[in-house]
């Protein structure tokens, strides 16, 4: 399930400008778990159209004009998905900091900023779980990496 996860927040981060998860306070785990379940599930469903519609369009006789209108319409919807899924599962990180699958994505979403080169992006997430305590040892990297110390 990870897989899917990192992978559209792959593509996504490649395709569409950062927006940093807008997550405030400590979220009611059950929320943010049935909101992180519903943005997985979008995702998948989004996942599986774009991969439907790339395997028609390979078809001998397919109307590829069709299928390249409605893969733009699916693939117009990566940055909402993507947006959504960010935020549901820093919120459930947040809400659930043993949630291992959730941070895994978490980490996943940062190193990604990082490879797009999107540093500041990277940093303001590091921050949001940092501000919580629930900052690990690769988020922690992240930000010593692109933060100036006062110490250092």
């Amino acid at each position: 399930m990870v897989v899917l996860s990192l992978g559209l927040v792959a593509v996504a981060a490649a395709a569409c400008q950062a927006q940093v998860p807008v997550v405030e306070g400590r979220p009611d785990p059950a929320k943010a778990r049935t909101e992180f379940e519903a943005a997985r599930k979008q995702e998948k469903d989004l996942i599986s159209e774009l991969t439907i519609l790339q395997a028609e369009f390979q078809q001998p006789g397919a109307d590829r004009k069709a299928i390249a209108e409605k893969f733009e319409v699916a693939r117009a919807k990566i940055p909402a998905t993507k947006d959504r899924l960010e935020t549901a599962v820093f919120a459930l990180a947040l809400a659930e900091p043993k949630d291992k699958l959730a941070r895994d994505i978490c980490g996943a979403v940062i190193a990604s900023r990082l490879k797009v080169d999107d540093p500041g992006a990277a940093l303001e997430m590091a921050t949001i779980l940092d501000k919580a305590g629930q900052l690990g040892q690769d988020e922690w990297l992240v930000m010593r990496r692109h933060r100036p110390s006062p110490w250092w």
